[in-house]
């Protein structure tokens, strides 16, 4: 009587996919900090993975000679943030500024390429306010921002 060999090929084959289907889909234990947010001076925004701090935003400085609203202007002007980022997950600080409005310096802009918890974003000024008004008290600005992932 003959016996039968089994081929231990396809037992080979199975574990194979297996293993490379466990691979394929392992999670990226990096968290997408895309979001939009906004900042006001004073005031540091905190990106969190979980319960841990691992990016922060504070705005360090304004200025702000966009034409008030009912004003009659020769220029646009515009708005500028400074602002500090730090990525606690590598210990970096950077200070970085933006811009918006219609007379933004020539090389100025309202975006600004970032590295955060090793993932590449663009951080973008989207909007201080208030909008400067003719006689009306200094109210502290808040910046509006995007940070996008790409």
């Amino acid at each position: 009587m003959k016996t039968l060999k089994q081929n231990p090929l396809p037992g080979s084959l199975f574990a194979l996919f297996l293993l490379i289907m466990a691979i394929a889909c392992k999670k990226d234990k990096t968290a997408d900090l895309s979001a939009q947010f906004t900042v006001s001076q004073a005031q540091t925004y905190e990106f969190k993975q979980g319960d841990k701090v691992i990016t922060t935003v504070a705005l360090t400085a304004v200025q702000d000679s966009r034409c008030p609203l009912y004003a009659d202007c020769i220029s646009a002007g515009y708005g500028m943030v400074t602002l500090k980022i730090k990525d606690l997950s590598i210990g970096s600080e950077k200070n970085l500024s933006l811009y918006i409005g219609g007379a933004v310096p020539k090389d100025q802009k309202d975006l600004a390429p970032i590295t955060l918890n090793g993932t590449n974003y663009i951080i973008q000024l989207k909007n201080i306010s208030p909008f400067p008004q003719v006689n009306t008290p200094h109210t502290p600005a808040i910046a509006l921002l995007a940070l996008t992932k790409i």
